[in-house]
């Protein structure tokens, strides 16, 4: 029998939130699973979390930036234009530089997201410009 293992995937989980134990969300439950069963096959796993919602212990973890909304976007969120185009654009923008940060301290190769809000289209909007 030949011996088929590779080198291990650097993989990236993005989720709403890390540990999840104060979250009320089943992603940050199943990606919780998701990572501890990728690591017993010796790959390694980021966690990247939009919030750090308990204390962890874990060590590959990149959060979401900070994020300050621009004049503009005030002025659109307070005027009820375009709220969900402006909140996706900001969130796409910082997971994008979440994954980057990841790409750099931890070397991910792959990075995973839930797609049920659509973050994943300004994501990859704005990552495919950047690199």
């Amino acid at each position: 029998m030949s011996d088929t293992r590779t080198d291990p995937l650097r993989i990236g989980l993005i989720t709403p939130a890390w540990p999840g134990r104060n979250t009320a969300n089943g992603i940050a439950t199943a990606v919780a699973h998701l990572a501890a069963g990728l690591e017993r096959c010796d790959h390694e796993v980021t966690i990247i979390p939009f919030e750090i919602d308990a204390p962890h212990d874990r060590t590959r973890i990149v959060p979401l930036p900070e994020h300050r909304w621009s004049l503009a976007d005030r002025v659109k969120l307070k005027l009820g234009r375009a709220v969900e185009s402006v909140v996706h654009n900001r969130f796409g923008h910082r997971i994008a530089a979440a994954v980057q940060e990841a790409i750099a301290r931890h070397g991910i190769e792959i990075a995973v997201i839930e797609e049920t809000q659509g973050w994943a289209e300004p994501f990859a909007v704005w990552f495919r410009f950047r690199l």
